[in-house]
């Protein structure tokens, strides 16, 4: 079950909640990969301009139509949760313990998958600091030694790895991160690309430019949560009800 048909199961469900919430789309921004495998730089200066005009368009209502907003939450919507079970989708706790039970600790999160597939939009200090497919130190973590490397002395559930970038499909930012200085960028300009300073863009993911705007011009702390809210996911495990509980 896709992010967009379960929000809209979960608005008529729930009707009187619809008020509570705003569900903005951006569409047609699909582009192809390039013959190599890579990502094509099209593809992510598509991406980089449709998410940038969600934000801008928060940004110039946050005094009017946003104003009692605390959130936002930026979502792939062709994304999958509940794997070869269609009937699975998210894990409603794992959001609701974010948002309650942690929200002191971070202005940024997002969630883990097992195995871990977004290292294109993943960043680290010690373990991932340059683009994953162009960098110098391109692949240098994988998707199964993601688990064992970033998440190794991180307690569950609440333990909170900090990074430059990650999405995974789905990011909760503050509201007050969102005043414009942050933009999304599909390329990089003058970075090492395999060693080597090119003076032509470069495709990156359109979430790392955004995310170091965040940390470099507002302080954000960007964490990525040990949870899992696919409940398709061969990974994901409820929250145990003595966290559960403490919410009624």
């Amino acid at each position: 079950m896709t992010p967009a048909s379960t929000l809209l199961r979960f608005f008529r469900e729930n009707p009187q909640l619809e008020s509570h919430f705003t569900l903005l789309l951006e569409d047609n921004v699909v582009g192809a990969n390039d013959p190599t495998g890579l990502v094509s730089l099209a593809r992510t200066r598509k991406l980089a301009n449709a998410r940038n005009k969600v934000v801008q368009y928060v940004e110039n209502q946050r005094d009017t139509m946003f104003r009692e907003y605390d959130y936002l939450v930026m979502a792939d919507m062709d994304g999958v949760c509940g794997g070869s079970d269609s009937s699975l989708s998210f894990d409603p706790d794992i959001f609701k313990y974010a948002l309650l039970d942690l929200k002191e600790q971070w202005d940024v999160i997002t969630f883990r998958f097992e195995p871990y597939y977004d290292l294109w939009a993943f960043r680290h200090k010690e373990y991932q600091p340059e683009n994953y497919f162009y960098g110098k130190s391109a692949k240098k973590l994988t998707s199964e030694t993601f688990a064992t490397k970033v998440f190794q002395n991180v307690s569950w559930p609440d333990g909170l790895v900090e990074v430059d970038s990650s999405f995974g499909m789905f990011a909760i930012y503050r509201m007050e991160l969102l005043n414009g200085t942050a933009k999304y960028s599909g390329s990089e300009k003058g970075r090492p690309r395999n060693g080597d300073r090119s003076t032509q863009d470069t495709p990156d993911c359109e979430h790392v430019a955004f995310h170091r705007d965040l940390r470099e011009r507002m302080n954000a702390r960007h964490v990525l949560s040990p949870l899992i809210y696919c409940v398709g996911d061969p990974g994901y495990k409820p929250l145990p009800k003595t966290i559960t509980s403490s919410w009624n």
